[in-house]
């Protein structure tokens, strides 16, 4: 984890998105390893998906300082998918940061041949789909403020932004199933 993170941090990114983890609900090494870069490197992001079982987020989704996304449709009245593994997690947190776009996701299908001009796409739904949506959004914020005010924010900062310009699934209140 430590080296993905270094690697990343080393060609200048700050956000990371992860659709992989275990098969654990438990806070293990791993989330540990997250906590301790992302305190000791605040510009450093780690957005991961919480699985699909519809129970219990797994790690290390519940690492304390990831953005743990869960999936939604992108329809204006938007829904939850009920397949989220989600809060609260077993440290009792809401463990869920933010829902986002993960329900029929288009994407490019590879075939696993080099140079074959494969041009192929399948459909998937699930928290790794929407997971890079969230981390993609956030991207965009990092860009607007690089771009109208000079600088690169912080984790913590981009975090409270995402926060901040989320709207409720469910309700105005976040909560262990939309964040």
């Amino acid at each position: 984890v430590t080296t993905l993170l270094a690697e990343s941090a080393r060609f200048g990114a700050v956000i990371n998105s992860w659709s992989w983890g275990d098969n654990t609900i438990n806070y293990t090494n791993r989330s540990e390893m997250i906590d301790e870069w992302t305190s000791e490197n605040p510009w450093s992001l780690v957005f991961v998906a919480p699985g699909n079982t519809g129970n219990t987020m797994l790690e290390p989704s519940n690492a304390y300082n990831v953005v743990s996304v869960v999936a939604s449709d992108s329809e204006e009245n938007a829904s939850l998918w009920p397949g989220n593994s989600h809060g609260p997690d077993v440290n009792g947190r809401r463990g869920t940061f933010v829902a986002a776009p993960g329900m029929n996701v288009v994407s490019a299908k590879a075939d696993g041949v080099e140079n074959s001009l494969n041009n192929g796409s399948f459909t998937m739904t699930g928290t790794s789909m929407a997971t890079p949506m969230a981390a993609s959004f956030t991207a965009l914020l990092q860009q607007m403020i690089e771009d109208d005010y000079g600088h690169t924010p912080s984790a913590p900062m981009l975090r409270a932004m995402l926060a901040a310009s989320a709207e409720g699934v469910n309700g105005n209140q976040p909560n262990v199933m939309q964040g």
